[in-house]
């Protein structure tokens, strides 16, 4: 099998001109993340025309339009796929890890709601058993990272594995020894459609991108993540993984 094109962030969201989504009658956005938070990932209706009457327009006065457009588009896909450098990803998060992630950055008037949107969009994604794929690498930092204290991350943890093992997800630990790859310094999701091409939504430390019109950089980040799931633990072992931290947390 000849090598696979390993640049996915070789262009990050400031780099150049964003393309825009012509396609819709919307141009690319690129806006800064807020403080430390990774930016909230989003959901919409099964179509990927933003609906204008949208589920989340109580949360609209916390929801800049960049976000908004991204939210429809989660909610119309078909497929999730979602890795994270240093956190779990957002559509992963208990209300717990979410809350000591907004104690972290300082005081924040709009948290609770943001936290009530980030709960309402999990909610919508996993409700059905026959929805939304959704396909989760989540690297060993993250796991380790004690973000919330022990107690926080048992749960945390508890509530991957179930998740997991439900087979709600599908969920693999990019390990320690998979070394440098080529998103190490931002995340990134990407939404598949049935009958449409993905939209590809980047976080990186300059800010947000969400682009569906360069066909070339989509596909770098969908070789990025056959790459990194290359690179990840099996399921089965990702289990494993996660019950010998979960054992860890509890001699704590």
């Amino acid at each position: 099998m000849p090598p696979r094109a390993r640049h996915c962030h070789k262009d990050p969201p400031t780099a150049g001109p964003a393309p825009g989504l012509a396609r819709h009658g919307r141009s690319s956005r690129r806006h800064s993340a807020h403080s430390s938070l990774p930016p909230l990932d989003a959901p919409s209706s099964r179509s990927t025309d933003t609906p204008t009457a949208s589920w989340w327009s109580d949360y609209s006065d916390i929801i800049a339009a960049p976000f908004a457009q991204y939210l429809g588009h989660e909610s119309a896909a078909d497929t999730i796929r979602a890795y994270h450098p240093s956190l779990i990803p957002g559509l992963l998060q208990t209300t717990d890890y979410i809350r000591a992630l907004y104690d972290a950055a300082g005081a924040n008037p709009n948290a609770q709601k943001n936290i009530d949107l980030r709960s309402a969009r999990q909610e919508r994604i996993y409700r059905e058993s026959d929805g939304t794929q959704v396909s989760m690498i989540v690297d060993e930092a993250a796991l380790r990272r004690l973000i919330g204290g022990a107690a926080v991350m048992r749960n945390q943890l508890s509530f991957i594995k179930q998740m997991a093992t439900s087979q709600r997800i599908t969920l693999r630990a990019l390990p320690f020894a998979a070394g440098a790859h080529d998103s190490l310094d931002s995340s990134f999701l990407l939404l598949g459609f049935q009958d449409d091409e993905d939209v590809l939504y980047v976080a990186g430390p300059n800010g947000v991108l969400t682009n569906r019109d360069n066909r070339e950089m989509v596909a770098r980040y969908q070789e990025c993540f056959e790459d990194l799931t290359d690179k990840s633990l099996s399921e089965e072992a990702t289990i494993s993984l996660i019950d010998e931290l979960l054992e860890q947390l509890r001699d704590s």
